[in-house]
């Protein structure tokens, strides 16, 4: 049979269609669900990390060539989930333990789906909120200190440092915790040492800086947990400490970490469980030597001592009496620095149990013993200084008395590093060239530290290597480590304004009271964004601004309309290492088409414009 004309014509111009059609890339990836099974938890729960969250998510259109990431924010940044080499697949489910961010912010977590070059493609974020039980009675249960003395010489020279110790109990997530020092007549002052994030855990330990007080011959120390919204003062306690003219006995009453169940009343005693004296004789000691340590006790029916040895297992003696003395040799105790780690008295009840005192804390009590030495740093230097970034710094040295050297990078956030050139121990004179690492705008600072042949160590002063800045002109305050010119745009809106960067695809929301947000540019060319008709002389923002504010209405509601239309224009972008402590964050300082200088701060998270 004769087809139709028409038919044949009707083939011929579908074919190229179909063609097409076959052609098409493949869908994209996209997260349809991320879920978990914890509703709540507290911050007690948080802190301890040992309670559990569950998540479920399913993903369509996952290619071998796509990675599923599961992190959790950890201050500014984020932090895998994941063991090394695990994939996640398109529909399961993964448990994790919950951990705070670090910050003020409850525990949060991300699902992501990347390309093989790393390419963010989708994500979903879920907040676990912090509950704050009814009953919660915020207060600090213990604070203590490594030692009862301080040495004037230190105090007066602002050079003392204190070791404390301290544990909170039913903190609010709104709460923090303060260190002060008072004077004459209590006026406080901080004597905290300068860190890049203001949160502090509810147990720890940490340094702190005592000043020498006026008319006084002792430090009184105050720490106190305090609303940093409200100013409301949940609790406050103090530590008094002599101030001597010789080095201090090292004895401290802590709170350990771990222990076998406690009973309140000793059963044993009809006085409440004290420690009346533990002290080490001769001190300091003899790192080669031996050590006699006495104590007296009340209240208990025997007594423990633990100590750590020079391989790291954990010693305990047990069922020693009340009052006596124990001979200690030093050479088998592990060492830090030029003391010894801490040797533990631990009063125990008949049936072998440690003690709780009135406050429900363990009774225990810490000893750090003084080592004698004779290693003396008598020169460290580096050159050339400054350095051209990407050049070789060459470290001279001598140490007297020395088995070995170390040279160690203390790295941006104040952590010892160690460069790969400097693995191995050094020699006791000698030099060395490194090249200088990546990551440093300005200076870099290294300490070098020294052992004897008993195993005690000391470290000399550290070495600040000034870095030649490779640019002739700069925003940031200082020599940025990054600058780039990058194509962006800019729109302002009734209570801030939204940046759009090309190079991270991200959109920054900066708001009236200088806060931000940042969201990953999701939008595709030719993608419609609906919205309700602004009002008269408003304007709906469009394309990755307005999917940004049609999708989140927190961002619409506190953002507003846009008062003029989007601009794109050139930016200048540069950054600044900043942070301390594990944690490392940076700050930003871009360019608006206006000429003005917007410096955006890691943590917290806000922002500032400067001419």
């Amino acid at each position: 049979m004769r087809r139709p004309g028409w038919f044949v014509l009707l083939v011929l111009a579908l074919l190229p269609a179909s063609l097409a059609r076959a052609q098409l890339p493949p869908l994209p990836p996209a997260i349809v669900t991320f879920a978990v099974d914890r509703v709540t938890i507290t911050l007690a729960e948080a802190e301890a990390g040992d309670q559990t969250a569950t998540f479920t998510w399913q993903v369509v259109n996952l290619a071998d060539a796509h990675r599923l990431r599961l992190e959790r924010q950890e201050l500014t940044g984020w932090v895998s989930e994941l063991y090394e080499d695990e994939r996640l697949p398109p529909a399961g489910t993964r448990p994790v333990l919950v951990k705070p961010p670090l910050n003020f912010g409850a525990p949060s977590y991300r699902l992501s789906i990347v390309d093989e070059t790393g390419n963010l493609l989708d994500a979903q974020h879920i907040t676990i909120p912090y509950e704050i039980p009814p009953e919660a009675q915020p207060r600090i249960e213990g604070f203590s200190s490594a030692v009862t003395s301080l040495y004037r010489g230190d105090l007066k020279q602002g050079r003392a440092r204190l070791n404390v110790a301290w544990t909170v109990r039913d903190r609010v997530p709104t709460s923090n915790l303060v260190f002060e020092q008072l004077l004459a007549d209590d006026n406080a002052v901080s004597v905290e040492l300068p860190r890049g994030n203001l949160w502090i855990a509810s147990a720890g330990g940490g340094v702190v800086a005592p000043v020498l007080p006026a008319g006084d011959d002792r430090v009184r120390l105050r720490l106190r947990l305090v609303d940093v919204l409200s100013g409301k003062i949940y609790d406050s306690v103090e530590l008094e400490l002599a101030i001597s003219d010789t080095p201090p006995t090292p004895i401290a009453t802590v709170t350990p970490t771990t222990a076998p169940s406690a009973t309140s009343l000793p059963p044993s005693s009809d006085f409440p469980t004290q420690i009346i004296r533990f002290t080490a004789t001769p001190s300091p000691a003899d790192p080669a030597g031996l050590v006699t340590l006495a104590w007296t006790v009340r209240g208990a029916a025997s007594i423990s001592l633990e100590w750590m040895a020079r391989d790291g297992s954990e010693v305990t003696t047990d069922g020693l009496p009340l009052e006596g003395t124990f001979n200690l040799r030093l050479s088998e105790i592990h060492f830090s620095g030029t003391q010894t780690s801490p040797v533990r008295l631990i009063p125990k009840d008949a049936a072998g149990n440690w003690i709780n005192g009135p406050d429900q804390t363990i009774i225990a009590s810490d000893l750090w013993i003084p080592l004698t030495t004779n290693l003396r740093v008598e020169s460290f230097t580096a050159s050339p200084n400054p350095v051209e970034r990407g050049g070789t710094i060459t470290f001279s040295w001598k140490v007297a008395n020395a088995a070995e050297v170390r040279i160690t990078r203390i790295n941006p956030q104040g952590i010892l590093t160690m460069d790969e050139a400097l693995q191995q121990p050094l020699p006791a004179s000698g030099t060395i060239s490194v090249p200088v690492p990546e990551g440093y705008s300005t200076n870099i600072a290294y300490l070098l530290g020294a052992t004897d042949a008993n195993g005690v160590s000391i470290s000399g002063e550290a070495v600040d290597v000034k870095l030649v800045c490779p640019f002739e002109q700069f925003i940031a305050p200082s020599c940025p480590l990054l600058q780039k010119s990058i194509n962006a745009a800019y729109q302002t809106f009734q209570n801030g304004a939204m940046v759009w960067r090309e190079d991270a695809k991200e959109i920054l929301v900066l708001y009236a009271d200088q806060t931000y947000e940042v969201f990953q540019d999701m939008w595709t060319p030719g993608e419609t964004i609906v919205t309700d008709t602004p009002p008269d002389g408003l304007i709906a923002p469009a394309r990755g601004f307005g999917k940004v504010w049609a999708n989140n209405p927190d961002v619409r509601n506190k953002l507003g309309w846009a008062t003029a239309a989007e601009a794109s224009y050139r930016m200048t972008l540069e950054t600044v290492p900043s942070g301390f402590g594990s944690h490392p964050t940076t700050n930003i300082y871009f360019t608006l088409p206006d000429g003005r200088r917007v410096h955006q701060t890691g943590f917290p998270r806000r922002w500032d414009t400067q001419p």
